[in-house]
């Protein structure tokens, strides 16, 4: 049996994604609570997404970024945006306990988290004794826009900014993709 795609063809995920992008733009990508979102839809929110986290937080290539939520529209947006910014995401599970999570944050040396708003109370029983420098807070509604509840972050957690916000402050970057 042939292999469906030959890997020299391309030289990174970016080039993969960007080629599902240009190839499947109107076609399914993700679906969550009953909706979709395109290929092509998904391009916009990982291109901001990233520009924020490259000039707001400094994230740079290499640097790691832990996502901790479940598998929603926000979760891949994030993935892509960590990708083509060349970082490196750590997923982390929403169920971890505290002493879970504090071991995986310092093992994989982790300053950045994106977390879904129902875990932000496990973090904050181990924030002040982490590396964590910046929150970002997703809330189980973001992107799928359907009235679902949003729980609100811990409110032991300091500077935290939404994921919706966060999308809304982009700043228009150069080579995002070098």
């Amino acid at each position: 049996m042939q292999p469906l795609i030959d890997i020299n063809t391309y030289q990174s995920m970016v080039a993969v994604f960007n080629n599902a992008v240009d190839l499947y733009s109107d076609k399914s990508a993700f679906q969550s609570f009953g909706k979709e979102l395109n290929y092509s839809e998904i391009r916009k929110p990982s291109d901001d997404f990233g520009a924020y986290l490259q000039n707001a937080l400094g994230i740079k290539k290499g640097d790691r970024v832990a996502v901790m939520c479940p598998n929603t529209f926000t979760f891949a947006i994030s993935m892509w945006a960590i990708i083509r910014i060349g970082a490196v995401q750590v997923s982390i599970n929403p169920l971890y306990s505290p002493h879970e999570l504090a071991h995986q944050l310092k093992d994989a040396d982790v300053e950045n988290i994106i977390i879904y708003s129902a875990s932000t109370p496990i973090l904050a029983e181990i924030v002040e004794n982490s590396p964590i420098k910046n929150v970002i807070v997703l809330g189980i509604d973001d992107l799928i826009d359907l009235g679902l509840t949003n729980v609100p972050a811990d409110p032991r957690l300091a500077n935290t900014i939404s994921f919706i916000d966060a999308l809304k402050k982009r700043r228009t970057i150069r080579n995002l993709y070098s």
